[in-house]
């Protein structure tokens, strides 16, 4: 009788609907539950939400906006901490003048106000390069800031910035790291001034201030990463990233990211829509997420998606 009670609840579980009604719900192996959903179909998914299924090559890929340089690999099925783990197509791309200093942003795919965040001391800020600064900002926030020192007669090495909010370096081998961290009680709408202009959430700042920079070039090239911590560990991705004579090889250029996401703009009546149903306060102001209430299980996000009483975890 238990054998049979509870092949009929994982076959039950299996058939539970993730996304609304005729909507396409994964994409090249990656399940798309709702309030995520693709295509034209703005009903298929909660406004901020839609992501786009790439079929123009091999193979289908899921993409966070049509940038095309972040692609979804996993939408978390954990309310408690709910993720996406992404990959991004390369360092930051950054146009420098004459003296070495430029601007840019992580991806024009996180918008100011958006469901996505870079996750909290999961990612890092990766420096390559002698004499340089990277800065990364979310509007007038400062996430992350490292330096990049190199002496004539050593390898470069690390200098704290006082605007890092945690500092560590790999040490003598042309690369800085420090965690990317979002202060506690975080309010994005204080973030940005009146005069504030576009639309991305990070931007990225690269300074020179070295007093040869051909110099420093020649000895490392200048490349700035936003990735999952640890990624840069790996020793053939580290030696690969401080080659000059060769560009960066695919492994390199595929970089982990991990995004949190919640639900900011819409009122919770609305969103939660399932019976036993509840919110989950987010990280940001007026952030939230939505779980099945204990003993339920499903998609809280979908009318009557909350099924049974039986496992208590909310999951897709």
């Amino acid at each position: 009788m238990l054998v049979f009670s509870s092949v009929g609840r994982a076959a039950a579980a299996a058939s539970d609907p993730i996304g609304m009604l005729n909507c396409v719900t994964s994409c090249g192996g990656v399940k798309v539950p709702y309030p995520f959903g693709i295509g034209p179909d703005a009903s298929c998914y909660l406004p901020g939400f839609s992501l786009i299924c790439n079929t123009t090559g091999s193979k289908p890929w899921l993409l966070l906006d049509a940038d095309g340089i972040i692609q979804v690999l996993r939408i978390s099925d954990n309310a408690e901490i709910p993720l996406l783990d992404v990959q991004r197509n390369g360092d930051v791309k950054i146009s420098v003048d004459a003296h070495g200093n430029g601007n840019s942003t992580f991806s024009r795919g996180l918008r100011r106000h958006g469901p996505y965040t870079l996750a909290s001391y999961q990612n890092e800020l990766i420096l390559t390069g002698c004499n340089v600064q990277a800065t990364v900002k979310n509007g007038n926030v400062t996430l992350a800031s490292f330096t990049s020192l190199c002496k004539e007669d050593l390898a470069p090495q690390a200098a704290e910035d006082e605007s890092s909010l945690t500092k560590r370096c790999s040490g003598g081998t042309g690369c800085c790291h420090t965690d990317i961290v979002t202060p506690a009680g975080y309010d994005e709408g204080e973030a940005y001034s009146i005069s504030s202009t576009g639309t991305s959430k990070y931007d990225v700042q690269l300074r020179w201030f070295g007093w040869n920079r051909s110099a420093d070039l020649e000895r490392f090239p200048v490349r700035v990463f936003i990735a999952e911590k640890g990624w840069y560990d790996n020793t053939s991705i580290s030696k690969d990233l401080l080659q000059i004579d060769h560009p960066m090889s695919k492994e390199a250029m595929a970089v982990p990211v991990t995004l949190r996401w919640e639900v900011v703009g819409h009122p919770i009546s609305s969103v939660c829509k399932s019976n036993h149903s509840e919110h989950i306060k987010g990280t940001r102001r007026g952030s939230y997420v939505c779980r099945c209430s204990r003993g339920y299980h499903g998609n809280p996000y979908l009318t009557d998606g909350c099924k049974g009483k039986w496992p208590s975890t909310f999951h897709y």
